[in-house]
């Protein structure tokens, strides 16, 4: 933090604040946006423009695993609790228009 306070208070005329953490290997693995922008950079510098753009985003599968406690609560909520409550909300509104 002092670090960056320092740079900020005595900052030269043509300095940058940044590192190249971006396109080190494992962030170009983990993180899809940045291998596109340091793809589109290097294109850009090769004046290649018809190859900037930015890459369809790979999907990556999502899995969880609940015990049989947790998807017994998940099943009780969506079949009876998710429909009970407007039911009840609408039945009290009913019965106050009623009165």
């Amino acid at each position: 933090m002092f670090t960056v306070a320092h740079i900020f208070c005595h900052q030269e005329p043509n300095s940058r604040l940044g590192n190249a953490t971006f396109i080190q290997n494992n962030a170009l693995t983990q993180d899809q946006q940045g291998l596109d922008f340091v793809s589109s950079s290097l294109n850009w510098l090769l004046s290649r423009e018809q190859m900037i753009g930015i890459a369809p985003k790979i999907p990556q599968t999502l899995t969880f695993s609940l015990d049989e406690k947790a998807l017994s609560s998940l099943r009780w909520g969506i079949l009876v609790l998710f429909p009970l409550v407007p039911a009840i909300l609408g039945l009290g509104v009913w019965w106050r228009r009623r009165a």
